[in-house]
């Protein structure tokens, strides 16, 4: 586990060095955390109503299947088959104000990406989004009906009420993903602000830089989303930005400062994961950095307006991913890797014996 998840910062990366990933100025802390379920091979957790859905490797086929838990019913693998990479879901309230799951389903779909595991959905095509009520028992899932997206290929969904934010693939003669918003699925969308556009760092690129977004959710005042720039393979590697786009038509939206991701050819990364729209127009989110092969992840969050980011570093223990539910938190904890344990090479660090992850749920976290 110790190579997969330190891989990155040995490949020559053009970023420098001196970046400090903001959490570390953050000391280490005990977190009261409540043990809820076993999380071997679990990865890219979302929680909404009391409902924890997370992908799960199973080792035998190499492939990912959803489970949800409940503190009622606890883990139930999900009626929506297979898929090669984590599922790109997200639980939120339904129009009825019960939890449902968005995902998507694609002909071709995205690739894992490491440091910390993450979906890189930019060549994705194909792809459908999904819903599945998870308080109906024998529910199936079943295709969202969006006005005008035909010929679209949509990644990320995110439901809240009646209204679905989704990720459409650039257009034809475009390498530039749409972050979109039906208000009503029988609305036309509006397009939300992105992140920085592509741009070829020379004079040419045989491979042009793209556009997309890994990971999204709906807030009631935001959309909050990882916006990936990748770039051509001349050394440099994708840049990785958390973002917060207002609902509004023509509302503002911007990065996230001091969140960004990066990977130094000579030590270190930051990686931000598990964006989450807080009621307010702030974001919660995971961070996990390394200021020189000691890989640190912090449970955090950027209120609307501030520049300060708050929460707190587990001790003793890493948080492999991470979902957001009003004020709670559930976490995948697990044990920091050893040094020259090289694992079977799992993709997912909770997928090593060694990380004995468990899902675990903490009500409040240090300021």
């Amino acid at each position: 586990m110790h190579r997969l998840l330190l891989a990155g910062i040995l490949a020559l990366l053009g970023f420098p060095a001196s970046a400090v990933a903001d959490g570390s100025r953050l000391k280490p802390a005990e977190i009261p955390a409540t043990d809820l379920a076993d999380a071997t091979g679990a990865v890219t957790p979302t929680a909404a109503l009391g409902h924890v859905v997370f992908s799960r490797l199973v080792p035998a086929a190499r492939r990912f299947e959803l489970v949800d838990w409940t503190a009622e019913g606890g883990l139930r693998v999900l009626p929506v088959g297979d898929r090669a990479v984590p599922f790109d879901a997200d639980v939120g309230p339904g129009a009825s104000g019960g939890a449902v799951l968005a995902f998507s389903r694609c002909a071709t779909d995205g690739k894992l990406t490491y440091v910390l595991p993450t979906v890189d959905f930019t060549r994705a095509r194909g792809c459908r989004a999904y819903i599945l009520d998870l308080e109906s028992a024998g529910a199936r899932p079943r295709r969202l009906a969006l006005a005008r997206s035909s010929g679209l290929s949509l990644t990320t969904p995110s439901v809240r009420g009646r209204s679905v934010a989704a990720v459409a693939a650039p257009s034809r003669g475009s390498t530039n993903a749409r972050v979109l918003l039906w208000p009503r699925t029988r609305d036309a969308p509006l397009r939300l602000r992105g992140g920085t556009a592509p741009k070829c760092p020379y004079r040419s690129c045989r491979v042009a830089p793209r556009t997309g977004v890994d990971a999204l959710d709906l807030g009631p005042r935001s959309a909050a989303f990882l916006w990936r720039v990748t770039q051509p393979p001349y050394g440099a590697g994708d840049g990785i930005e958390l973002r917060s786009s207002s609902v509004r038509a023509g509302g503002p939206g911007g990065q996230v400062d001091r969140a960004q991701g990066y990977v130094s050819g000579a030590c270190g990364f930051r990686q931000p994961l598990s964006p989450s729209a807080g009621a307010d127009g702030g974001v919660a989110f995971l961070l996990a950095q390394s200021p020189c092969e000691v890989l640190q992840t912090t449970l955090a969050r950027r209120r609307r307006g501030s520049d300060v980011l708050s929460g707190a570093r587990p001790a003793g223990a890493l948080a492999y991913g991470a979902a957001y539910d009003d004020a709670r938190v559930f976490w995948l904890r697990g044990a920091p890797p050893r040094a020259g344990d090289e694992g079977d090479g799992a993709p997912v660090p909770c997928a090593e014996a060694t990380a004995k992850c468990r899902l675990v749920v903490s009500s409040s976290l240090p300021r």
